[in-house]
């Protein structure tokens, strides 16, 4: 009879738990929620991740507040989503060199294992661009140039490991050339040395390079990705011209700390893919050189595992290092 009332009582207490976290989820969100980007303000990021929380904060009827995390290659950023409690009230955008960095750092967190995925929300395209003076017109002249002068061409970066880096270095494999890296502090930083010629040339995006590439304060060579670009419609890809196979984009998705309920990361899943239809929002993307992408969580998995792949088998082929 005891043992029967104790089975009762803890059936009970277990049902209880059960109802009043269904309640909980059900009721998600009860306080603001927390955006992390790992740029500075006023980047693709970040002006991502602001015109998402309005959105989905009127949606939810909650208050959205965006954290910038800088620093260490976005890894700060990386690490404070995954350190978070898994409730809820914790998301990331993170760009492409989510997939990057475990190549190249010895992190304090486990790509894989420490994230849920929620989706892919928005893509760009970079454009391969050099000075005016550079006696290059295309990509095929850019490529005999730096086979003809290893090193000689020198680009400029946002940083070791961010993406400029890894399309360069990708050209590099690929081309069978050696280009001289320079890295800077911030893509800002790198666009400001490109079009006052301290580097030849640089992998931009396209939105950003359309603007001086029309002025004619730079030449575009190629688009990085195998589609064209919108801004830069006469520009070949690479892809196209000279280098099959040669794919590099741009890329952000969110995503949660692991742990966080199924239900939870689903409604958020379902709030971006919402907030990625709305006009204003989309206007908003393509003044960024962005363009709304919506992959759910298993296709969003998938992209990160074979850019990860990829991209360690590039950083070990160059034998790439960074301080």
């Amino acid at each position: 009879m005891y043992l029967k009332r104790r089975q009762l009582c803890s059936a009970l207490g277990l049902g209880l738990l059960l109802s009043k976290t269904a309640f909980a989820q059900r009721d998600y969100p009860e306080k603001p929620i927390k955006f992390i980007v790992p740029t500075s303000p006023g980047s693709g990021p970040d002006v991502l991740a602001r015109g998402m929380a309005q959105l989905m904060s009127a949606s939810l009827g909650q208050a959205f507040v965006v954290d910038n995390r800088v620093g260490a290659a976005a890894n700060i950023g990386f690490n404070a989503v995954a350190k978070a409690p898994a409730d809820g009230y914790t998301i990331g955008i993170v760009p492409n060199q989510f997939s990057i960095n475990p190549s190249l750092y010895k992190l304090p967190f486990d790509t894989m294992k420490d994230f849920e995925p929620i989706c892919l929300v928005a893509q760009g395209a970079m454009v391969l661009v050099t000075k005016p003076s550079l006696d290059v017109t295309d990509l095929a002249s850019f490529i005999a140039m730096a086979k003809k002068k290893p090193t000689s061409i020198s680009y400029g970066s946002a940083g070791s490991g961010s993406p400029q880096h890894m399309a360069g270095a990708l050209l590099e494999s690929m081309a069978d050339v050696k280009l001289l890296h320079v890295p800077y502090s911030g893509v800002a930083g790198a666009v400001v040395a490109t079009l006052a010629g301290e580097v030849d040339a640089m992998f931009m995006a396209a939105q950003t390079a359309a603007v001086h590439v029309k002025s004619g304060k730079l030449r575009a060579i190629a688009v990085t990705t195998k589609r064209p670009s919108a801004v830069l419609p006469n520009v070949p890809t690479a892809d196209a011209a000279g280098l099959p196979g040669f794919d590099v984009g741009l890329w952000f998705g969110l995503v949660m700390p692991a742990g966080v309920p199924a239900s939870i990361a689903s409604r958020i899943g379902a709030e971006a893919a919402k907030a990625l239809k709305d006009p204003h929002f989309v206007s908003t993307l393509t003044a960024q050189g962005l363009e709304p992408a919506y992959l759910p969580r298993q296709e969003f998995v998938a992209l990160i595992k074979a850019d990860m792949e990829r991209w360690s088998s590039v950083v070990k082929r160059l034998n790439i290092k960074v301080e």
